[in-house]
């Protein structure tokens, strides 16, 4: 089948007949547009209350506490363009 981008996905009739589009705030309030559960369970609908953290949000804490490195050393990366 055909693969859709966000753009493509949003527009289609089923899509927003279903309202599978939700807009949710970022903590810098920027509205990030998200895809809900295509399920419908009742009594237990799902809870949106937290926004997908925006591209490069957790790049610290990954080469840090993930990867152990120290804070020099990514900054040394953020100097040179690598992050």
């Amino acid at each position: 089948g055909p693969i859709n981008n966000y753009e493509q996905v949003f527009e289609d009739v089923q899509v927003r007949h279903r309202k599978l589009r939700v807009d949710l705030k970022r903590p810098d309030g920027s509205t990030v547009a998200t895809i809900a559960s295509p399920l419908r369970l009742q009594g237990t609908p799902p809870v949106y209350d937290r926004a997908p953290p925006a591209l490069g949000d957790a790049t610290d804490a990954v080469l840090t506490d993930l990867l152990g490195m120290a804070r020099d050393q990514v900054e040394r990366l953020r100097k040179d363009g690598i992050v």
